[in-house]
């Protein structure tokens, strides 16, 4: 990182990663509302703490500007050893709710200790604690969400959802004292996704995103893998119409044929009936993943000792 950071011909300003002499990522830092076109005086602080545990090194940034001094959160995914392979993510929502403490206040020892940060090396001392150190971050960040505890995979530590319904859903699981985002925020409700199910206690979730009004479809098969990330085991292409040109799409001539016929493919094989029946033979048994209670009602579940039958 080099700054203070180069300024722009538009008079803002811009933080830009050097690895090997070469540019690997440039970040426009986030400015609030009103104050956009500031400029930079001074870089104040720059931190790399994993500050919600999760596995994946995150960002936090403290510079003053024109219109007084700015906290800006990234959120780094699948971040490993500062590798600048992935992006960063402004976390706005925090960084909101930073922004409404006092100036005295926006110092890095601060922030860290707003967010929680436990320190570098440090773990959970069981997944109850971790759930609720990362529910009370979400929770800052979005008061609609509703949560749940759902037996994803085998194991007899449930996985937290966190579930803005209709809009998006994120999962975090727990092990060894570390915690683990296995959905950031997907997508359903919109555009042809009803949402993912799970076969309770399975380690697997399926998905169908339809297209073009029902015309083609995808059914994913996911499971998560001993890094504790979540893979596709399968993806199900379904063409159902008659496609009589064979491209996958239906023309103005085909759409009256939605629904009478369809064909279903694996990595461009047609596979038959049979065989795509056999990734959903079990299918019956699977649950909806979404948000039970409110975060307090969270609270009061974690604050008990469970075991695995007392969760629903």
């Amino acid at each position: 990182m080099i700054y203070p950071p180069m300024q722009e011909d538009s008079g803002k300003f811009v933080i830009r990663m050097i690895k090997d002499d070469e540019v690997v990522q440039q970040i426009t830092p986030w400015l609030p509302d009103g104050v956009e076109d500031s400029r930079l005086i001074s870089m104040d602080a720059v931190a790399f703490p994993d500050y919600d545990m999760d596995g994946d090194t995150d960002m936090i940034l403290i510079y003053t500007i024109e219109g007084g001094r700015v906290i800006d959160i990234l959120d780094g995914y699948n971040l490993k050893n500062l590798s600048w392979q992935s992006d960063f993510e402004h976390n706005l929502d925090l960084a909101n709710a930073l922004m409404q403490r006092t100036e005295e206040e926006l110092n890095m020892a601060n922030v860290k200790k707003f967010l929680g940060y436990k320190g570098k090396g440090e773990k959970f001392s069981s997944w109850q604690e971790a759930y609720c150190f990362i529910a009370r971050l979400e929770n800052i960040q979005e008061s609609r969400y509703q949560y749940n505890l759902i037996y994803f995979d085998e194991d007899e530590v449930p996985e937290l959802v966190v579930d803005l319904p209709g809009y998006r859903a994120i999962i975090y699981t727990y092990a060894d004292g570390h915690l683990y985002r296995l959905m950031d925020g997907w997508g359903y409700g919109v555009l042809g996704n009803n949402g993912y199910q799970y076969l309770p206690s399975g380690n697997k979730m399926f998905n169908r995103d339809y297209d073009y009004a029902g015309a083609i479809y995808f059914d994913t098969i996911i499971r998560m893998n001993s890094d504790h990330r979540l893979e596709d085991v399968v993806t199900i292409f379904t063409v159902n119409f008659d496609d009589k040109n064979g491209d996958g799409y239906p023309e103005e001539d085909e759409e009256q044929t939605i629904g009478e016929v369809s064909t279903s493919y694996i990595d461009g094989r047609a596979i038959s009936e049979e065989e795509y029946a056999s990734y959903f033979a079990d299918a019956e048994e699977t649950e909806w993943i979404s948000g039970e209670y409110g975060y307090e009602e969270l609270l009061g579940k974690l604050a008990v000792d469970q075991t695995k039958p007392a969760v629903d």
